[in-house]
């Protein structure tokens, strides 16, 4: 069975390369454009993973996360932000809420891939080279 992974990004330009990039190795991606939707879909049907950027209308990737935290049945799914949020004093926020991993873009999809699998805990030496 496909793993499920939930991608927040408004931009769709990026969020049409992300599922690209995800869907070529076998992943399920289910896309949402802004928090609030993300944290619905993820009710709806848990996702394997989250990839969610910070900036984003209705509900940020920040409030998305710590919404996230306070669900007892989905606090625990792993979390990568991918944003152009790149000042130390936003990484640092971003894993004192705990993320798998805090990529900035521009980002290269290898380097998605390759934290995707990590956070997933599958093995990273296919496809990468």
């Amino acid at each position: 069975m496909k793993k499920c992974v939930l991608v927040a990004e408004d931009e769709k330009h990026l969020a049409t390369l992300i599922k690209f990039t995800l869907e070529q190795n076998g992943y399920f991606v289910a896309a949402a454009s802004n928090g609030k939707e993300a944290l619905s879909c993820c009710e709806n049907k848990r996702p394997h993973l989250i990839i969610s950027d910070i900036k984003m209308p209705i509900m940020d990737g920040i409030e998305f996360k710590r919404r996230l935290l306070d669900s007892e049945s989905l606090a625990g799914i792993p979390f990568i932000f991918l944003t152009a949020r790149a000042q130390n004093i936003d990484v640092v926020e971003g894993l004192n809420l705990g993320v798998n991993k805090y990529i900035t873009k521009p980002f290269e999809p290898n380097q998605l891939l390759a934290a995707v699998k990590t956070a997933l805990g599958e093995s990273c030496s296919s496809g990468l080279e």
